[in-house]
Formats: structure tokens, C-alpha cells, sequence
């Protein structure tokens, strides 16, 4: 077994609210064997003049993700911690 989590963000927005702009994201990275997650973004929106979008991004690095990191040059003892910054940093 591997580590477990759930994450729930809720966003709520007034009613009257006006010109509001809400992006709601999730990120998880897995990093031990057997790890998973669960993301929940909600989105509670109560008025018309909003632009609104959730996403949620789960990855864990794969063995062909961590070599193609080494062959350009990148230790193997820090390929983790590169992909790891990568993922947080633009997914």
C-alpha cells in the first residue's frame, strides 16, 4: 500500500459579485508505489458576471520520464527532484 489522499477546495462567489475571475486548481504528485489521490474542485458560483474554470492535474513520474531527464544530463539522485519542480511549477 501506498500513501492515500483526498483534497476538497470549494470556491464559493457571492451573489452580486461583479466582473470576478476564479481559476481553481489541484495538483498531486505521486511519488511512492501504490500512492493515489483524490481531487474534488467545486465551484459555487451565484452570480452571472463571472468567468470561472476548475482543473485538476494527478501524476506520478514514469521510468522513461526520469531517463530522458538523465540523458540530458540530469543525476539520476536529482531526476526526482527536477520532475518534481517541473510538475509543480507548470502543470
Amino acid at each position: 500500500k501506498g500513501a492515500r489522499s483526498e483534497v476538497r477546495q470549494y470556491v464559493y462567489v457571492a451573489p452580486g459579485t461583479r466582473s470576478v475571475t476564479v481559476r481553481e486548481s489541484i495538483k498531486g504528485l505521486l511519488l511512492t508505489e501504490g500512492a493515489s489521490m483524490i481531487a474534488i474542485p467545486e465551484l459555487d458560483v451565484r452570480t452571472d458576471d463571472a468567468v470561472s474554470s476548475h482543473a485538476a492535474t494527478i501524476s506520478a513520474p514514469t521510468k522513461s520520464s526520469l531517463a530522458y531527464l538523465c540523458a540530458r544530463g540530469v543525476s539520476s539522485s536529482n531526476a526526482l527532484r527536477v520532475y518534481a519542480e517541473g510538475f509543480l511549477t507548470y502543470a
